[in-house]
C-alpha cells in the first residue's frame, strides 16, 4: 500500500517504496519462522512466496533507485539486476510446480532483470570500445527477453508495469544490436565474463522494525538502545566466564590424570585383579574394545576430524575476507574523501565500530580454536603409528594371550579396597564438576537478564553506569557455582595425593609378589588409547559445535559488512552524480555570463542614448530589457543574490503549456530544481 503511494517516476519515491518493501519482507520472514505448524485452512506456500516475491522487489527497487541518478553508474546497475534474478527465480520456485499467473509473473521478471543486467554490461564494453564484447552481451540480454515473452505469451502476467516496459526494452535492445552490429569489425566472443550480483538487503530487519509506528506505544516495556547493549555486554561477559571455567576443568581433570598416569595408575591396579582372576583381557575393558571395533571408530574419527579442518578453515576465510571488507571500505573513504574535501558522507569509522568490536572478539574465539585444533590434527596423526591404537584392532583371543594369569605360584593377594575406592571418589569428583559446568551454562542460558535491566529507571540520570553496575551484579549472582567448582577442584588436589601414597604401598607390595609388568604395560597402553580416542571424540564434538554456532554468526556478519559497504558506495555514486550536476550548472552559468556579456556589448553599440534612457529605468525602451523578451534570461542586481534560471529547463516547461514567467519565477524561487517548479506550477 505504502508503494502504491509513491511516485515511481522520481528517486525519491524509489528510496521510499525500496524501503517499504524491505520492512514487507522482512516481515514476511518473521512470519514464516513463527508458524511452524500452520492450520489446514492456512496456505502456508503463500507466505513463502511472498517472502521470496517482496525480497525480489525490494532488490528491483533498489536497483530503480541508482537507476534515477543522473549519471547511471553501469557497473553497480549490473550488479544490482543480476541479483534480483534469482530472487525473483526463488519466489516462482516457492509458488510449487504448477503454472499460475503469480509464478509467470516472477518466471518473466526473473528474466528481464537478468537481461537488464547484461545490458549494463554492454554499455561499460560500449565506455570501453569494445564493440565484440557489446555484441555478446546484447546476445545474452536478447535470449533473456525472448525467454521473458515467451513466458507472458504462454500465460496471464499479474504485472501491468513488466507487461508495458518489456517490450520497450526488448525493441531498444534490438535496435542497439542492429546498430552496433553493422559497424562491429571485431570477433565475438562465446564466453563473456560472469557478472556477481550485488543484494542490497541481506538481513531482514528485526520484527519491532517491520512494524507500523503506533501514535500511542503498544509496548511501553520495549528496551533502548542502552539497555540493550548492557544485556549484550552480559552474554558476552558470561560466555567468556564459562569458556574460562570450562577451561579450567578441563586443564584439572586432564592433569589429574596425567599425574596418575605417570605412576601407571589405574592400569597396574586393573592388571593386577585381572591376573588374580586368571589372566585375559578384562571382559568390561573388552566391552569397550569391541565397541570400539564394530563402530569402526578409528576410521570414522579421522574422517570427522578432517571435516573440522575444513569448516574451521570456512570460518577464518569468510573472518578474513569480513576483514578485508572493512579495510578495502575505509581505504577507499579515505582516498574519496581526499579526492572530495566536500564530501560530508557517513563516517566509516562510526558505522564500522559494532563490526569491528564483534571482529575483535571472533578473532579471539578463533585463535583459541585453532590451537585447540592443531593439537587435535597432531592426535591424529599418531593414530596411525602408534602401537597402542594398534591393540585396539587385535581380536579377543590374542588380546588374552598378551595377559597371562599369575599361575600356580601365587603371591599372596594384596588389599586393594582402599586404593580402588579412592579411584572412585576421584572419578566421582570428575563427574560433580562436569554436572556443575553444565549446571552453569544451563542457568546462564535461562537467567532473565532483561528483567533485571528492565529494574533500571530510565529516566535515571546515571543511565549507563545503573545498567553497568545490574550487569555487574547478575554476573556475581553466578559466584556461588563457580565457587563450588574451585571447592572441587581443592579436593581433587587433597584426594590425589592420598591416591599416590596409597599407590606406592600397593606397588611395593606387588613388586615383592614379582607380579607381571607385561600386563600393566598392555593394560595401560589399551587403556590409554581408549581414553584418547574417547577425548578426541569430546573435543570435535566440541569444536563441531563452535564452528555450528559461529559459521552463520560470520556469514551474518560479512553480509551486514557487505550491505554497509553497498550503501557507503551508493552513497559516494550520489555525491559524484550531484557533483556533476553542480559542475555542469556551473558551466552554464558561466556560458550564459559570456552570452549576457555578448549581449550587453552588442547593445552597447546603439548609441548613448539608448544607454541613458535604459538608466532612467523607464519608457518604451525598458520593455525590450532581455528579461521581458526572454524567459529565463534575468537582470543583475547587485542588492541580493540572484538565481541565473536555466535557458533549457525553462524552454522544457514552457513547451508543457505553462506560462513563461509562472516558470522563470517557478525556476528562480527552487533554484533550476525542475521537479520542485514542476509540483509548483502544477499546484498553480
Amino acid at each position: 500500500h505504502k508503494v502504491s503511494q509513491q511516485d515511481l517516476t522520481t528517486k525519491s519515491g524509489w528510496v521510499k517504496a525500496n524501503k517499504a518493501l524491505y520492512a514487507a519482507s522482512s516481515f514476511m520472514h518473521h512470519l514464516n519462522e513463527i508458524i511452524t505448524d500452520p492450520a489446514d485452512s492456512y496456505d502456508f506456500k503463500t507466505i513463502q512466496f511472498w517472502e521470496a516475491a517482496l525480497k525480489a522487489q525490494t532488490q528491483a527497487a533498489g536497483y530503480e533507485m541508482s537507476n534515477s541518478g543522473a549519471r547511471p553508474k553501469h557497473l553497480l546497475l549490473a550488479k544490482l539486476s543480476l541479483a534480483a534474478g534469482p530472487l525473483w527465480t526463488n519466489a516462482a520456485q516457492a509458488h510449487g510446480p504448477n503454472p499460475s499467473p503469480l509464478k509467470n509473473t516472477a518466471t518473466a521478471w526473473s528474466a528481464f532483470m537478468s537481461a537488464k543486467a547484461e545490458y549494463h554490461e554492454s554499455v561499460t564494453h560500449k565506455e570501453k570500445s569494445k564493440p565484440g564484447m557489446e555484441i555478446a552481451r546484447l546476445q545474452r540480454a536478447l535470449a533473456l527477453l525472448d525467454t521473458a515473452q515467451n513466458v507472458m505469451q504462454t500465460g496471464p502476467i499479474l504485472d501491468a508495469r513488466l507487461q508495458q516496459e518489456l517490450p520497450q526494452f526488448s525493441k531498444m535492445i534490438h535496435d542497439r544490436y542492429t546498430q552496433v552490429h553493422q559497424t562491429n569489425t571485431e570477433p565475438i566472443p562465446t564466453d563473456v565474463r560472469e557478472v556477481r550480483g550485488e543484494v542490497l538487503r541481506k538481513v531482514p530487519l528485526p520484527m519491532p522494525k517491520t512494524m507500523t509506528e503506533l501514535k500511542t506505544p503498544l509496548f511501553t516495556n520495549l528496551l533502548g538502545p542502552p539497555a540493550r547493549q548492557a544485556i549484550a555486554a552480559f552474554q558476552r561477559e558470561m560466555d567468556r566466564f564459562i569458556f574460562e571455567m570450562a577451561a579450567m576443568v578441563e586443564e584439572k581433570t586432564e592433569s589429574a590424570r596425567k599425574t596418575l598416569a605417570s605412576v601407571n595408575l589405574p592400569h597396574s591396579l586393573t592388571a593386577y585383579k585381572q591376573e588374580q582372576s586368571g589372566g585375559g583381557i578384562p571382559i568390561d575393558l573388552w566391552h569397550r574394545v569391541d565397541k570400539i571395533q564394530r563402530d569402526r571408530k578409528i576410521s570414522m574419527l579421522k574422517q570427522d576430524l578432517w571435516g573440522l579442518r575444513d569448516v574451521a578453515e570456512q570460518a577464518r576465510s569468510i573472518f578474513t575476507i569480513t576483514r578485508r571488507q572493512l579495510s578495502e571500505d575505509v581505504e577507499m573513504d579515505t582516498l574519496f574523501r581526499q579526492q572530495n574535501p566536500s564530501f560530508e558522507g557517513h563516517d566509516v569509522d562510526e558505522i564500522q565500530r559494532s563490526f569491528r568490536s564483534s571482529m575483535s572478539n571472533y578473532e579471539k574465539l578463533l585463535a583459541k580454536s585453532q590451537e585447540g585444533d592443531s593439537v587435535l590434527l597432531q592426535r591424529l596423526e599418531i593414530l596411525d603409528t602408534d602401537p597402542k591404537y594398534k591393540l585396539l584392532q587385535f581380536p579377543k583371543h590374542q588380546l588374552d594371550r598378551l595377559l597371562p594369569g599369575t599361575g600356580e605360584n601365587q603371591a599372596p593377594e594384596i588389599d586393594t579396597s582402599r586404593l580402588s575406592r579412592l579411584l572412585v571418589e576421584l572419578s566421582a569428583l570428575f563427574h560433580d564438576r562436569e554436572v556443575t559446568l553444565t549446571m552453569l551454562r544451563d542457568e546462564v542460558k535461562n537467567y532473565n537478564i532483561r528483567g533485571k535491566i528492565a529494574e533500571v529507571s530510565p529516566d535515571s540520570p546515571n543511565l549507563e553506569q545503573d545498567y553497568h553496575q545490574a550487569v555487574i551484579m547478575a554476573q556475581k549472582s553466578f559466584s556461588g557455582i563457580a565457587y563450588e567448582i574451585q571447592v572441587n577442584i581443592d579436593k581433587q588436589m587433597e584426594l590425589v595425593e592420598t591416591i599416590l601414597q596409597e599407590n606406592e604401598r600397593f606397588m611395593d607390595a606387588r613388586d615383592a609378589g614379582a607380579s607381571s609388568a607385561a600386563s600393566d604395560s598392555c593394560i595401560a597402553m589399551i587403556e590409554d588409547a581408549i581414553e584418547e580416542i574417547d577425548q578426541l571424540t569430546k573435543h570435535l564434538k566440541e569444536g563441531k559445535d563452535f564452528y555450528n554456532v559461529v559459521i552463520p554468526k560470520l556469514e551474518q556478519l560479512k553480509q551486514q559488512v557487505g550491505d554497509a559497504s553497498v550503501r557507503l558506495t551508493v552513497e559516494r555514486c550520489e555525491f559524484e552524480d550531484q557533483a556533476q550536476d553542480s559542475e555542469e550548472r556551473r558551466r552554464q552559468e558561466m556560458e550564459d555570463a559570456r552570452m549576457a556579456a555578448s549581449l550587453a556589448e552588442n547593445n552597447g553599440g546603439n548609441g548613448r542614448d539608448g544607454e541613458d534612457e535604459s538608466r532612467s529605468g523607464g519608457g518604451a525602451r525598458g520593455d525590450h530589457s532581455p528579461a521581458a523578451s526572454h524567459p529565463g534570461a534575468e537582470s543583475v542586481s547587485h542588492d541580493e543574490p540572484q538565481v541565473r534560471v536555466d535557458d533549457e529547463k525553462v524552454a522544457n516547461l514552457v513547451a508543457m503549456d505553462f506560462d513563461p514567467d509562472k516558470v522563470v519565477e517557478a525556476l528562480k524561487k527552487y533554484d533550476n530544481n525542475m521537479e520542485q517548479a514542476l509540483n509548483e506550477l502544477l499546484s498553480c
